[in-house]
């Protein structure tokens, strides 16, 4: 059963997160996963940024073309990959942390 003091503050907290919060954490997860292709293949226009973790999803590509239309063609499909991946991942998590918060009592 619960008391009259956890009722009220269960009550009194948000049942959630809204719309445009929702909305920002996806695209902060989206522009993380291209900015992590990006960051990968960016040795193809002479940036030599080795944080080959922040893409694994990207494969080193061999492929026939300028540097700057592999980087940018790379970096687009590969980091819409890492993207999706990247966001379902912590909208997982996100959601098991809710799940789990059903769980605990109430603290005053």
């Amino acid at each position: 059963m619960v008391s009259d003091g956890c009722k009220e503050h269960l009550d009194d907290r948000s049942h959630g997160m809204t719309k445009n919060q929702a909305v920002a954490i996806t695209s902060i997860l989206i522009a993380v996963g291209y900015a992590g292709a990006a960051v990968f293949y960016s040795d193809l226009i002479g940036l030599n940024i080795d944080f080959l973790n922040l893409c694994p999803v990207c494969p080193e590509i061999f492929s026939f073309g300028s540097p700057l239309a592999k980087f940018i063609g790379q970096t687009i499909l590969f980091g819409t990959l890492n993207a999706i991946l990247l966001a379902a991942g912590e909208w997982a998590v996100i959601g098991v942390v809710a799940g789990l918060r059903r769980f605990w009592p109430c603290s005053s």
